[in-house]
């Protein structure tokens, strides 16, 4: 009979909580959102409101500002929750707010990236941490999926291992007449940051097209050429096997030592300063110019824009790690090319636009503030590419004697590529006023 009794007001007590939760499903809600401005460059802020978001705890109007700021609406505990990882640079209006139905809010959005898109798409996420090849790909094709009409993948070569060499193109309304910005990283195996960077970049003007007035003048006008990995062989060796690896991976010496400087292989004073022939040394500098694969495909694919009065591609960018510099040819001697002073203008506007006021990249011919070394893509691109604007980029931490400064905590992954964007936009839209005013 006991047994009976619980069983009887168990089933009661289900009932009662069933039609309880249908009774609240069915209420209408009386939910009060805030209206809030929130920056978006703190990764953790940026997941946070992507949860929220698929919670149901924000709504439209879902404008984005710039790269970094979004306004949106927001309920109590998620305003309260977001204020606490945002701090000061929260902005809340000062009356609550009843808001439309989420469709209705969608459907007035002015803006063709919501924030919904922004946080899928932008994905700081992928930026917490130094990510392998493969992901890197990948990425790359959803990039492509989410913007068709400002974003192309294509392989222009193939690494001595046989992995693709991807290149993002990225522009609006290409027709192949447009001027180029080509940027490549990751020659250099170890150097972590670079290949990263670049694909911050890449990542980051398409999701900014509509957002960002300034990104939006130069897709228009210029088409971005953006190479991440140049050197997957041995970045994926850097990952498995030896961290501060630096080469290819091909083997030219019968098992002896394997790997290439790559920044040693290109045909414009090779091997004159600054390289080795002996092919265990670091700076081995291959048994002749453009021995490697990657850099053939590099030479092959930047020719293709090559004029007898110059070049389609307006400037040819490098990203190394690390010192802190931005360089300009020559490498192979400590002389500065005819247009150096041009040269030397345009790296200031782009270390300029960083922010820094103090500690800022050293500006200069790389033979002379850094070391002579020949063979090296940025003296090629000028010299035989007829690239008007090449430079080598040493990316952050600053100048130090240890290798550990290749080793970039994956915490500044976003802080330092966000700082070389400001930099590349700059330069660019210097590149572009000079086009307007000729």
């Amino acid at each position: 009979m006991i047994r009976f009794q619980l069983l009887f007001f168990t089933i009661i007590i289900i009932i009662i909580n069933s039609l309880a939760h249908a009774l609240i499903e069915s209420a209408p809600s009386n939910t009060k959102y805030y209206e809030i401005q929130i920056p978006m460059n703190d990764s953790r802020v940026h997941n946070r409101v992507g949860t929220l978001i698929d919670e149901g705890q924000i709504l439209g109007p879902d404008r984005i500002f710039n790269q970094t700021l979004v306004k949106l609406w927001a309920t109590e505990n998620a305003t309260r929750e977001l204020q606490a990882l945002a701090g000061d640079t929260m902005f809340i209006s000062p009356s609550e707010h009843e808001p439309e139905s989420r469709s209705d809010l969608d459907s007035n959005n002015n803006d063709k990236d919501s924030v919904h898109q922004y946080i899928r798409k932008s994905r700081p996420d992928f930026f917490t941490e130094y990510r392998r090849y493969q992901e890197m790909t990948q990425y790359a094709q959803e990039l492509v999926s989410s913007y068709p009409n400002l974003m192309s993948l294509e392989t222009f070569g193939k690494s001595f291992e046989g992995r693709d060499l991807i290149l993002m193109k990225i522009g609006s309304r290409s027709n192949g007449d447009k001027p180029i910005i080509w940027i490549d990283a990751g020659i250099h195996a170890r150097e972590w940051i670079a290949s990263t960077s670049a694909f911050y970049i890449a990542s980051q003007l398409p999701v900014q097209y509509h957002s960002d007035p300034i990104v939006k003048q130069l897709m228009d006008h210029f088409d971005f050429y953006i190479a991440p990995m140049v050197n997957p062989d041995g970045y994926e060796y850097t990952h498995t096997t030896n961290r501060f690896w630096r080469k290819t991976r091909s083997n030219h010496s019968k098992g002896q030592c394997v790997g290439v400087d790559a920044n040693r292989n290109f045909g414009f004073k090779w091997m004159v300063e600054g390289a080795s022939n002996n092919p265990c040394a670091e700076t081995y500098a291959g048994p002749k110019a453009f021995s490697e694969p990657e850099t053939q495909a590099i030479r092959d694919y930047l020719l293709k824009f090559t004029r007898d009065n110059g070049s389609q591609i307006r400037a040819y960018l490098t990203f190394h790690c690390f010192s802190e510099q931005w360089l300009y040819p020559w490498g192979y001697n400590k002389d500065v090319p005819p247009n150096g002073k041009q040269l030397e203008e345009k790296a200031k506007i782009a270390v300029d636009a960083m922010g820094r006021t103090k500690n800022k990249y050293l500006i200069g011919p790389s033979g002379k503030t850094l070391y002579p070394a020949a063979g090296g893509s940025d003296d090629w691109a000028l010299a035989e590419a007829k690239i008007n604007y090449a430079y080598t980029i040493e990316l952050s931490p600053g100048f130090t004697s240890s290798k550990n400064g290749f080793v970039l905590p994956p915490q500044k992954i976003i802080p330092v590529s966000d700082e070389i964007f400001k930099a590349v936009k700059a330069f660019s839209k210097s590149l572009r006023d000079d086009a307007e005013w000729r």
